[in-house]
């Protein structure tokens, strides 16, 4: 119960983890699909060096600390989908790092668990808000969660998807079929 909080201890302690000033790297970390938490720590500990023993600048080798702190909110998501919301809240975060790290794992939540029941709207206006971030990679995943909800929600495959983008940016454009006032109904200028 303590856990599930947004203030609760553990949340608390992967924030902590995510912006702890100490060795931070730029390696991202993919969790192995269809393994267990095992398979993904041995994943995260042979990321530096292979081993947990001290390397040549006497630094302990091992996963960094925002690899542990995803890798923990990946599991903590996974076995309880209910806290999602709360998780989703976190992408909107004053510190970018804590945001990044929570879209990012929300994103591979989203887009492996079908079970998770997000209003679509809720979801799209956080694609949107992702979707010019600083951060490229970021952006990459607000476009794959687009596709993710598309299909989901919507039933927009991805071949539908592209011919209905190139449709829009078309019309757009003004190489539409007609102006809006010709396609609606009752517009037009015999109406005066």
């Amino acid at each position: 119960a303590d856990a599930r909080r947004p203030q609760g201890p553990v949340l608390q302690w992967i924030e902590r983890l995510l912006t702890h000033r100490g060795r931070l790297g730029s390696s991202s970390m993919s969790l192995p699909q269809n393994q267990g938490a095992g398979a993904a720590w041995s994943a995260l500990a042979t990321t530096s060096t292979g081993n947990a023993s001290s390397n040549a600048h006497g630094k302990v080798a091992g996963p960094e600390r925002q690899d542990v702190a995803r890798m923990a909110l990946h599991n903590l998501l996974h076995a309880n989908l209910d806290m999602f919301a709360t998780c989703l809240d976190k992408c909107y975060d004053a510190n970018r790092v804590v945001a990044s790290s929570f879209f990012q794992v929300i994103c591979e939540v989203y887009a492996t668990q079908t079970s998770v029941h997000i209003a679509p709207h809720v979801m799209l206006s956080l694609i949107l808000y992702k979707m010019v971030d600083e951060a490229r990679d970021v952006r990459e995943d607000s476009l794959h969660m687009l596709h993710v909800l598309s299909q989901r929600e919507w039933g927009v495959s991805s071949g539908k998807a592209s011919g209905q983008t190139a449709s829009l940016v078309s019309d757009a454009e003004g190489g539409g079929a007609g102006t809006e006032e010709e396609e609606r109904p009752g517009r037009g200028s015999d109406e005066e």
